[in-house]
């Protein structure tokens, strides 16, 4: 039998769903080669990498203590699954600060990540291949009682779903070749699990530099706080005056390719 080859590294943390359970938080991983993992929770978990239940052997039902590690029962468990000298290991990753994980012949595929480490590898990746921008074009109105920018009424158009042909947009440029109104923001495909599909561009927005939800004011909040000033600062209007109607806005959903004409056995068209 080869001698396992042992290296230590920084405290290694995974996501708590695993092996077919559901810790509700991370998990501890304090050692792992290709075939076997040893994880922290709810006690010592040791399990084959091919299990694909919970079907692995509690070697510990209590706290990874270096105590409780230096059981003979744990440590014949750790050394039939890991080799000769992996308990001593395991022991000394416990009292190792920082560098509590243990990798057994290179320890193998990593486990998940915990789920908000996953957030943000995805967040980061994402942002290194996709075009997606928002507020591309300044907005001019600002509200009347607080100055922040008013919310524009924006049209959206829709791109081909499937990004299969090179001249796919990629970038703002790309997309404004398709419109004569300034883009105000670029989506690509963030919902997407594929990352071949995320340098192309989902969808865009566009803006006609003049419509507003609201001409004059961002929020109700502010437009009775103005009115309550007004009141006071400015000369009185009449009573029952009706203030002017919001100017409806039309917004478009415009698609850039051709939809598909299904016809039914009816002869339906969809």
């Amino acid at each position: 039998m080869d001698v396992p080859f042992f290296s230590f590294v920084a405290t290694e943390y995974a996501f708590g769903k695993y092996m077919g359970a559901d810790y509700g938080s991370r998990i501890r991983v304090l050692m792992r080669s290709p075939t076997h993992v040893i994880y922290v929770a709810y006690g010592v978990n040791l399990v084959h990498r091919a299990s694909s239940s919970q079907g692995g052997v509690k070697a510990l039902a209590q706290k990874a203590t270096i105590a409780n590690l230096d059981r003979v029962e744990v440590r014949q468990k750790i050394v039939a699954a890991f080799g000769e000298g992996a308990d001593d290991a395991a022991i000394q990753a416990v009292r190792k600060r920082g560098l509590g994980t243990v990798l057994v012949d290179g320890g193998g595929v990593p486990l998940p990540l915990p789920m908000v480490q996953q957030r943000e590898q995805f967040e980061h990746d994402y942002a290194a291949l996709t075009a997606t921008r928002k507020g591309l074009i300044p907005i001019a109105g600002k509200c009347r009682q607080c100055g922040s920018d008013l919310t524009p009424e924006l049209n959206y158009h829709h791109l081909k779903p499937v990004p299969d042909d090179p001249g796919h947009p990629k970038t703002v440029e790309d997309c404004q070749r398709l419109t004569n109104h300034p883009i105000m923001s670029v989506h690509g495909y963030s919902g997407s699990s594929d990352r071949e599909w995320w340098p192309f561009i989902d969808w865009f927005s566009t803006w006609d530099g003049e419509s507003y939800r609201d001409p004059f004011f961002c929020t109700d909040a502010c437009a009775a706080k103005y009115g309550r000033r007004a009141v006071v600062e400015l000369p009185l209007l009449s009573q029952g005056g009706e203030p002017p109607a919001r100017k409806r806005f039309e917004r478009e959903y415009i698609s850039h390719y051709e939809q598909p004409v299904i016809i039914t056995e009816s002869g339906l068209r969809l």
